[in-house]
């Protein structure tokens, strides 16, 4: 090692990116690949994150954005939330002050 940095094999993980194409001409045993290192074979994902973006074999964008749909509706939810919950302070205000 050039730079004395260590690799911690249990947190490392490959994924077989490929297309239909690809994958019509592989065969099972090239499908599943085994990647081994310092004696301890890798994990192998269907999806990763990868710099914020999820990543799955085929190069779509499927996952991504089913995360990203959950994600913002849970933050619509807690807007309606907050909304509600400030109109009903508002009324209840306006009926302390009549």
């Amino acid at each position: 090692m050039v730079n004395n940095l260590s690799v911690n094999c249990s947190e490392m993980k490959t994924i077989l990116i490929d297309g239909p194409r690809l994958w019509r001409s592989l065969n099972k045993e090239d499908r599943n690949l085994e990647i081994q290192l310092k004696r301890s074979e890798l994990e192998r994902v269907e999806n990763m994150e990868l710099m914020g973006l999820v990543l799955d074999q085929q190069l779509s964008f499927d996952v991504y954005t089913d995360s990203l749909c959950k994600t913002i509706s849970k933050h619509i939810g807690i807007l309606n939330r907050i909304v509600r919950l400030i109109y009903q302070q508002q009324n209840a205000y306006f009926i302390i002050m009549l």
